[in-house]
């Protein structure tokens, strides 16, 4: 079978090494670059001409349909100009996002699959099978029930978290995190007495976490509710949030993360 050229496109770093790890193990799969945001997506299939995209949805700068888009105009600039070579067809497109209310976009965008981070090895190996197995004459009716169908398993929920300790990888359970957020390039879990980055994003944690158990208070942060001790109203809606672990922890719940307060501890 002739190798796959693979574009690797989100904002998230984490994601994009979760992803390059899962695809290690389809040596069919060749990723020949990664973009961060949909302008360098669009410089990068020009320039790189993949077979496929890896393409998240929500990104700064323009959504994965936005890039899409500019795609299809770059394909018809091509074509108007009658360039020779001829221009090559748009690679195929797999969306993988943390957010589930795409799903009919994707499928009037032609994707072949849409992926939920955190994307699971099982439900990868499923979508590069489609490669070979969907041609474009694929009824429109089942190729929507495909993509409807993949998005109604339920997802078990994270119950323990792996971290490396030097060359030792342990497991957290979820319930002796205080807290998750997001700094710089990394995402850290922090307990009582130590913090750890791990391998996930922000966005992945909260579609895995126990949604009673876990809220996200911000848009970097996810707090386990049962660490919440005090409530502080501040400026435009929001709180600070004080933590009962041993860092005696202060959070800044953003005006969204401050409602979803309210809403669930019934003030």
């Amino acid at each position: 079978m002739a190798a796959i050229r693979a574009l690797l496109v989100d904002d998230e770093p984490l994601a994009r090494k979760r992803l390059r790890t899962l695809l290690a193990k389809h040596p069919r799969v060749e990723i020949v670059g990664e973009a961060a945001n949909g302008e360098e997506a669009c410089l990068l299939v020009e320039t790189l001409r993949p077979d496929l995209l890896f393409l998240d949805i929500q990104m700064p700068g323009g959504s994965g349909f936005e890039v899409l888009a500019q795609l299809q105009l770059q394909s018809q600039s091509q074509q108007s100009q009658q360039q020779q070579p001829p221009p090559r067809p748009r690679p195929r497109i797999i969306f993988v996002t943390a957010h589930d209310e795409f799903a009919v976009q994707a499928f009037d965008a032609q994707a072949l699959d849409y992926l939920l981070k955190p994307v699971e090895p099982e439900r990868l190996a499923r979508a590069l099978a489609r490669l070979d197995e969907v041609s474009t004459a694929e009824p429109a009716d089942a190729r929507l029930d495909r993509l409807l169908a993949s998005l109604g398993q339920p997802k078990p929920l994270l119950r323990r978290i792996p971290v490396r300790r030097g060359a030792r990888i342990a497991l957290v359970d979820v319930l002796h995190a205080a807290f998750f957020r997001a700094e710089d390039k990394y995402t850290v879990l922090y307990t009582s007495d130590a913090d750890h980055v791990i391998d996930r994003t922000i966005d992945e944690l909260e579609q895995s976490l126990d949604p009673e158990q876990f809220l996200r208070i911000h848009r970097a942060a996810i707090v386990n509710v049962g660490f919440v001790q005090e409530l502080t109203a501040v400026d435009g809606g929001r709180f600070l949030v004080a933590l009962s672990d041993t860092r005696h922890t202060r959070l800044y719940a953003s005006r969204t993360g401050a409602k979803t307060l309210r809403e669930r501890l019934g003030l």
